[in-house]
This record gives C-alpha cells, sequence and structure tokens, in this order.
C-alpha cells in the first residue's frame, strides 16, 4: 500500500470531489483558510510476491499487472530487466552471485520493491 499525503484549504474542493464549506470546517473547530491535511490510499491489494525466499535458482513472482521487473545488485546495477505479465512470473536468478538482491516492480499504476536472497 502507498500513501500519498494531501493538504487542502477548508474552504476549497480537492481533486476527488470532497470539499468542506467553512461552516462545515467550523464545526470541527477550524478556522477559515486552516489547512487540513488528510491522506489518499492507492494501489490497494497489490502487493508483490516473490517466492521462495532465499532461493537457489528460480523465484517466483506475482505481479498485479503488466510493467517492469528489474533486479538490481548491491552496487545499484541492474542485473536483470525483464517485461512481464500480471499474474505468475518465473525467473531464473541461477546465474547471480549469492547475495541480497534489491526487486523493483514498476507498473502503469504501482511501483513496488522488495529483496530477494540468492543463496
Amino acid at each position: 500500500m502507498r500513501i500519498v499525503p494531501l493538504c487542502f484549504k477548508a474552504d476549497e474542493t480537492i481533486e476527488n470531489g470532497a470539499s468542506f464549506t467553512y461552516a462545515e470546517a467550523a464545526e470541527t473547530g477550524l478556522s477559515q483558510g486552516e489547512l487540513i491535511a488528510g491522506v489518499k490510499e492507492l494501489y490497494t491489494d497489490k502487493k508483490l510476491h516473490i517466492y521462495p525466499n532465499p532461493t537457489i535458482n528460480v523465484a517466483n513472482v506475482v505481479v498485479p499487472e503488466t510493467g517492469l521487473f528489474e533486479v538490481f545488485d548491491a552496487t545499484g546495477r541492474i542485473v536483470i530487466s525483464e517485461r512481464v505479465k500480471s499474474g505468475l512470473t518465473e525467473l531464473n536468478v541461477g546465474t547471480l552471485e549469492s547475495g541480497t538482491y534489491l526487486i523493483r516492480f514498476s507498473g502503469s499504476n504501482s511501483v513496488m520493491n522488495n529483496s530477494l536472497v540468492i543463496r
């Protein structure tokens, strides 16, 4: 889950259509023009699943949508880069050295990170 902060004035309409009038804000104890902070949840129930972890030769990756899957080594170098479709993808990691790798998935609606340990 990714959380994005959202601020707006008490008498203005925000992007999702919700609005507060001065009278409504005053009922909550806010003064006119005082900023109200809230959060908007994005990408609910979209998680990057990798198993088994740790692994030796193959890692199974479950992604929520079509996108780019990248594996980075400890120096930040991309060692694997593949376009994947939503669902289950089998990733061959048998050529990589033992260690911990950063996994990043980028889709049109989400960016997710995880780590993978190769023994």
